[in-house]
């Protein structure tokens, strides 16, 4: 069956849906779409930080389609679409990763005043393992985090490809399978930490 976000927002098919029983709900390896709604308490997150452009983080580089809905002060519906089969230059954010989404907390959406608990609603689907980490923070909070995130990536990476080519070297030489495998094992770990963090 395939559902649509008005017929969300206006309350039809509320009985489907179920408060997550975790705090970072997972699906397992699925082809179904899963729908997330919530709503945002406007007055609590202005109070928690003055930055009033935040970021919808969903922590998830396994996600092809995600798209985002946002029921407007007119009654309109905004769409923006992201997921990691689109190219870069489609994503909600380029500048991000294809799992954020900008949430403008300021005074106006358009030309009315901006829902002290607007309603947010999320369409996920893939074809791989879904598990949902939603989080908002302001923009600035998880741009800092990231640049930690990514020195620690580097210094990860630097460390694997120095064991690799150490390795490598010693297999060209000595013919040594033992070395081979370490190769392997060092290739196979770098491109986990790939695939987990969508690097």
């Amino acid at each position: 069956v395939k559902y649509k976000a008005e017929e969300i927002f206006k309350g039809v098919l509320d009985s489907k849906f179920h408060f997550a029983d975790a705090n970072v709900p997972n699906f397992g390896i699925t082809k179904d779409v899963v729908w997330v709604r919530f709503r945002i308490d406007r007055a609590l997150a202005l109070k928690q930080s003055q930055d009033k452009q935040w970021m919808l983080d969903l922590g998830a580089p396994r996600i092809d389609d995600i798209r985002l809905f946002l029921r407007m002060p007119d009654g309109s519906i905004a769409t923006r679409r992201s997921g990691r089969r689109l190219k870069r230059s489609e994503w909600a954010e380029p500048d991000q990763t294809p799992f954020r989404f900008a949430i403008d907390l300021g005074e106006t959406w358009g030309s009315a005043p901006v829902p002290e608990h607007p309603w947010v609603l999320v369409r996920l689907a893939t074809s791989m393992f879904m598990q949902i980490k939603i989080r908002m923070a302001p923009t600035k909070v998880l741009e800092k985090k990231d640049r930690r995130h990514n020195r620690v990536l580097v210094i990860f990476f630097a460390i694997m490809s120095m064991l690799l080519f150490y390795n490598f070297f010693f297999f060209i030489t000595t013919r040594t399978a033992a070395f081979g495998w370490f190769c392997l094992f060092t290739l196979a770990q770098m491109l986990l930490v790939v695939n987990l963090f969508g690097v």
